[in-house]
């Protein structure tokens, strides 16, 4: 959000004060949205067995589908 004058800055390790302090000082009420989307993880079964940087988008989307999501994990780079 962009204010004319601005008095707080917020950084989305600390996501809970920004929803505390908009909600106080401007009566603003977040809402968590990912469910809606789909952009989320909580829902799916971790999978850390192997690297999936090199895997195909559409595998990934199939796993997603049947409720698997990767773990973001560092892969070695190749030379």
């Amino acid at each position: 959000m962009v204010y004319q004058d601005c008095s707080d800055y917020f950084c989305l390790e600390n996501f809970s004060l920004a929803i505390k302090t908009l909600q106080e000082k401007i009566g603003f009420e977040v809402s968590d949205a990912r469910s809606l989307t789909n952009h989320r993880t909580d829902a799916f079964e971790m999978l850390d067995e192997a690297c999936y940087a090199d895997m195909a988008v559409f595998d990934i989307a199939v796993m997603k589908e049947v409720g698997n999501v990767q773990v973001m994990q560092l892969c070695t780079m190749r030379s």
